[in-house]
């Protein structure tokens, strides 16, 4: 089935739901239109369904969740507090509510939240994942016999998963290197199991994606200009959008798919950036009806007035540069990069959801990943010089007024030297960055993969195979 077929089936579907009050199926509804990127429609249905019903309160941990990850913490937070009136605690709901507490930045309550959920059941691994990451114990190492003990009685391997990345993480908080690296790798060894990636499809899609570069410039939606923050995971994107989104006239949407939403409607076959090689062959051909007019239209339904300039900062946007610059000619793009073996460990130590990002599992294709896209920002910038610019993680904490008043100047905002205070942002944040952006700049994280240098040996060497300094920031990411 194509995928306007598919779309218009659920976009019917969700319809259906809502007029007809079928809230057994509401939750499923929503999922499907957090799928194809209709956040409005998630919003609305929830907002407009009744609150008081039985067979809603019984849905309320993925609703609420369905509402923050649409943006809506508030309402998210709003429909929590009501079902207390229906619903006993239990560690689905308390894990809800520790979420969308963290997103609105009420980060002890959100602690207490986490702690209540696995103080309801000591099994709850995501609970556990998310304390891990999410603020640390009062006593380092405090919370390690409950997660080996939870790990001992586990038998799913999701499970297992998130309890091995847990005990990294406390393991690390502890200062034990040995054990946390040995409990990181087994939790990489088991991800990777169950995963579907397909690494040797690669290089085919990166060289398909190179042949767009040489196509004839195509002008596709003039006049519209958002800004675009990329780049790998955890190199600090979100750092970047926050100072951005503290400027005036800018509004921070989140890490959107649209623009993956307007090339699957035009294409009419679900496109999720470089992982679809079936369908890169006829993107460019899709290009001239109008990508950029259909991004623009679903953009601009979140947009709270239409003189805001919209920040889209989703990573994944970076394998679709090509698109995007002939697509959207006024757009601008900015790409954060970490230097090499900041940028390798920290995707190894994140646990990501589903089958995202699969090369994160495994050292050597860690370094084989950041080595493609550290090529490719380099031919972008010199392919696109109006519409992209590269930038490095290392500098923008070190110098982050210098760094910002470059991207301000590339981006056409007015610079100002108080948005590198990222603790003036209040707006919500979903990523897995979330505590960390509440936070004044620092320096924390830079050679944070130090004391695990040797067992990253592996990673350090595929850098250097690949004629890549693992230790040096490149040069062509420096503002002067």
């Amino acid at each position: 089935m194509s995928f306007r077929d598919v779309y218009l089936g659920v976009i019917s579907n969700a319809a259906e739901v809502a007029n007809g009050k079928d809230y057994a199926e509401l939750s499923r509804a929503c999922m499907m239109l957090l799928r194809y990127q209709e956040s409005h429609r998630v919003r609305e249905m929830i907002h407009g369904a009744d609150w008081d019903d039985r067979v809603l309160m019984q849905q309320v941990p993925a609703l609420s969740q369905y509402l923050w990850l649409a943006g809506d913490v508030e309402g998210s937070l709003a429909l929590l507090e009501h079902s207390k009136k229906y619903l006993h605690a239990n560690a689905p709901l308390l894990y809800s509510m520790g979420m969308a507490l963290r997103s609105a930045g009420r980060m002890d309550e959100a602690t207490q939240a986490f702690e209540a959920a696995v103080s309801m059941d000591e099994d709850f691994s995501p609970a556990h994942w998310i304390l891990a990451t999410h603020q640390r114990a009062s006593v380092a190492g405090s919370r390690l016999p409950r997660l080996r003990a939870a790990l001992q009685r586990t038998k799913s391997s999701e499970n297992a998963t998130e309890l091995l990345y847990s005990l990294h993480r406390e393991l690390d908080h502890a200062g034990e290197n040995e054990r946390a690296f040995k409990a990181l790798d087994a939790g990489m060894t088991l991800k990777r199991k169950g995963l579907k990636h397909n690494a040797s499809a690669k290089d085919a899609a990166l060289a398909k994606m190179r042949s767009w570069m040489s196509l004839t410039d195509e002008v596709g939606e003039s006049g519209f200009r958002p800004i675009f923050v990329v780049g790998m995971p955890r190199s600090g994107t979100t750092l970047l959008e926050r100072m951005l989104s503290q400027l005036p006239g800018t509004f921070s949407a989140g890490e959107l798919r649209d623009f993956e939403m307007a090339v699957s409607h035009q294409a009419n076959e679900y496109y999720r950036g470089m992982d679809d090689a079936s369908v890169l062959a006829s993107l460019p051909d899709v290009l001239a009806n109008g990508v950029g007019r259909r991004y623009r239209e679903r953009v601009e339904k979140l947009l709270p007035s239409n003189d805001v300039r919209v920040i889209d900062k989703y990573p994944g946007n970076f394998f679709s540069v090509p698109l995007i610059a002939r697509a959207l000619p006024d757009a601008r793009i900015v790409a954060v990069v970490k230097s090499p073996m900041d940028s390798g460990f920290s995707n190894l130590k994140e646990l990501f959801a589903d089958d995202a990002y699969g090369y994160s599992y495994a050292q050597d294709e860690v370094a084989e990943h950041y080595v493609a896209m550290l090529k490719l920002a380099k031919e972008f910038m010199e392919r696109y010089p109006k519409q992209f610019l590269a930038v490095s993680y290392d500098q923008l904490v070190q110098d982050p007024s210098r760094v910002l008043e470059r991207v301000c100047a590339f981006v056409d905002l007015p610079f100002d030297a108080g948005a590198v205070d990222v603790t003036r942002n209040r707006s919500a944040v979903s990523t897995a960055s979330s505590t960390q952006v509440r936070e004044k700049v620092h320096q924390g994280f830079l050679g944070n993969w130090r004391k695990y240098g040797e067992y990253l040996a592996p990673m350090q060497q595929r850098f250097e195979e690949l004629g890549v300094d693992p230790l040096a920031v490149p040069e062509f990411l420096v503002v002067e």
